[in-house]
């Protein structure tokens, strides 16, 4: 769907991280800009225990991949389970974190797609209905502007960046 953004959120022992708050704080500005809506994806054997919380984040639908034998990461399982859920939602873009999980999964996402990957963003905006991301090159001594290609746009979001805030709240 034209402007909806899917947020691939973490989580461990029963709740979410903190970078799921960040990474949906994000994709619920982003999917305004677009004129569109922000969706989540959570993977594991359980919802969090604080699951409704994050509709306070801008998140409109959460759809869960559940599995008895995911406690904890399995690359190949969360690859499909992102696929699959790209393949129901139809998103603009898909946002994960940059944390050591985002850092294998988003590449493996992108690779079957065939979409190239912003990794690392410290920035995301809309100009003329077009995604564009700020992130690191250089060790971090330089940053670069890029634009996507290709649909669904792909970016992991560097943790401690993307405020987290409930829609709305103009404030951190």
């Amino acid at each position: 769907m034209a402007g909806t953004v899917l947020a691939v959120l973490e989580q461990r022992d029963g709740g979410f991280r903190k970078t799921a708050y960040e990474v949906a704080t994000a994709a619920a500005d982003i999917a305004s800009q677009l004129g569109g809506e922000a969706v989540a994806l959570v993977i594991g054997k359980e919802l969090p225990q604080n699951a409704e919380q994050i509709g306070k984040y801008g998140i409109k639908k959460i759809y869960f991949a559940k599995s008895e034998g995911l406690s904890g990461y399995v690359p190949e399982v969360f690859t499909e389970a992102v696929l699959k859920a790209i393949e129901q939602v139809q998103p603009q873009a898909v946002f994960f974190s940059a944390s050591l999980q985002g850092k294998d999964l988003a590449p493996r996402v992108a690779a079957r797609l065939g979409v190239g990957l912003a990794t690392d963003c410290t920035e995301l905006t809309v100009t003329d209905g077009e995604l564009w991301a700020v992130r690191p090159v250089y060790a971090g001594k330089a940053f670069v502007t890029v634009r996507f290609k290709g649909t669904p746009n792909l970016a992991s979001l560097r943790p401690n960046v993307f405020t987290p805030r409930e829609a709305g709240n103009d404030t951190a």
